[in-house]
This record gives C-alpha cells, sequence and structure tokens, in this order.
C-alpha cells in the first residue's frame, strides 16, 4: 500500500513538472496557458495619450458589470446557473478607427456566446473556441489525473471607429456540455489597436 501512495506521488510530481515546461502558470487559483499573443499584463489598464497608443481595457479594473459576474481563475466570469450579463466601459483612448481584440479565456466545457457592442449598436459576436481544441469532458484539475488548461486567446473583434467616451459593451452567456460542467464566458479585457 505504502508502494501504490509513493508511486501515485511520483506520477504527481511528474505531471508537475511537465505541465511547468508547457509554460503553465498558476493564477487566481487556476491554472492558465496563455497564446502568444495575449499579453501578460492584459488586466492592466492604460489611457491613451495620443491615437497611436495601443488602448487595454481590463475586465475588472474599467468594466461595470451585472452583479453576476465573479473572479473564475483570474478572469471576469458569469455566476454558475447565471445565464448571461453584460459588462460596459467607457472607452478612455482618442478618437480614432481601432482594431479591437477581446481576451477570451477559453474553456474546454463549452463555447461561451458573446457580442461587443459600441453605443448600443453590435459590431461582433461568435462563440468562444474550445480551450482544448474540441469539447473535453474528462479532465480534473487534481495533479495526479490530466489537466487541460484555460487558455487566454485574442478573438479579433474587427476594425471600428471610435471616439473618447464610447460605450464598449461585453455580453456573455454560460453554455453547459458536461453536465453540471459548463464554460462561464470568462474574459481579461480588450486591446484596442490604431489602424492608420
Amino acid at each position: 500500500m505504502f508502494a501504490g501512495k509513493v508511486a501515485v506521488f511520483a506520477f504527481a510530481a511528474m505531471m508537475l513538472i511537465a505541465c511547468d515546461k508547457l509554460g503553465e502558470t498558476s493564477s487566481g487559483g487556476g491554472f492558465e496557458k496563455e497564446s502568444s499573443s495575449a499579453s501578460s499584463d492584459s488586466n492592466q489598464p492604460q489611457a491613451a495619450e495620443s491615437n497611436n497608443t495601443i488602448v487595454k481595457l481590463g475586465a475588472f479594473n474599467e468594466f461595470k458589470c451585472t452583479s453576476n459576474w465573479t473572479n473564475r481563475d483570474g478572469g471576469q466570469g458569469l455566476k454558475v446557473g447565471s445565464g448571461s450579463g453584460t459588462c460596459q466601459a467607457a472607452f478612455n483612448g482618442g478618437s480614432g478607427t481601432y482594431r479591437i481584440e477581446l481576451l477570451a479565456q477559453t474553456e474546454r466545457e463549452g463555447q461561451s456566446p458573446y457580442r461587443i457592442s459600441i453605443n448600443g449598436t453590435p459590431v461582433s459576436s461568435g462563440k468562444f473556441p474550445f480551450s482544448q481544441g474540441e469539447v473535453n469532458c474528462n479532465c480534473y484539475k487534481q495533479p495526479w489525473q490530466i489537466y487541460c488548461p484555460d487558455v487566454v486567446m485574442n478573438l479579433d473583434a474587427g476594425t471600428h471607429q471610435l471616439n473618447t467616451g464610447d460605450i464598449i459593451e461585453y455580453y456573455g452567456e454560460e453554455e453547459y456540455l458536461c453536465g453540471k460542467h459548463g464554460a462561464y464566458s470568462k474574459w481579461r479585457g480588450m486591446l484596442f489597436t490604431p489602424v492608420n
């Protein structure tokens, strides 16, 4: 029996080392693996100094959300069973044309539907991709079992004309493809890159 426990702990240690080599880091009570196009400081806001500055609006810092959002593994996510919700922020960059990217925290149990609006007009919508490329209902957080982390991906929301003070709205929905386990429309914020 002692040898069996040692084997389980040895396997867990090997899995942790392998995960560390894949670039997974602990954050906000969960693990994540960021895609190469997502910046490591995506939650830190920056006001634009000119029309040539990339504007970052953090999901927690700049957006004001309906009461059914919470911190889920480092991302702004819907509370279990709450269905859908919205978050709004005033654009603090200079007026101009910007490419908008949503920093989506993708999950394995569903493809959360989302929509981005400017001043009440929808400009982009879709579904999050699966974090593992397809639905996977057989991953767990225990280190001795297979673990499938969330993955932060930049989703292109198109190029749009923005004016200082415009209201940016994020709408998200839950999706349950694994029984009581689902995807909660987790996201980190938005990037606005000037287009000259």
